[in-house]
């Protein structure tokens, strides 16, 4: 929850995928705690970690996605004088 809530950046798409972030853990951590100590799954519940895998992978894609853009315009080392 906390990595969601603390994303930087602007924008619509950054700001509902923080907030999709911050829900989808809050779901699995309180339907985890709610069929402790049975995994939900077996409790008859549904199971939200592949909600929350699928925001990591989310992310790490964003992640990369901005390394790459960082990159594109930072000239070259050689080349800075100071």
């Amino acid at each position: 929850m906390l990595l969601s809530a603390s994303l930087a950046g602007e924008g619509l798409l950054l700001r509902a995928w923080r907030v999709y972030g911050v829900s989808a853990a809050a779901v699995t951590l309180g339907l985890n705690l709610l069929s402790f100590p049975l995994p939900p799954r077996d409790a008859g519940m549904v199971d939200g970690g592949p909600l929350v895998g699928a925001w990591y992978l989310g992310t790490t894609l964003l992640m990369i996605a901005s390394l790459r853009r960082e990159a594109i315009r930072l000239p070259p080392p050689g080349l800075v004088r100071e």
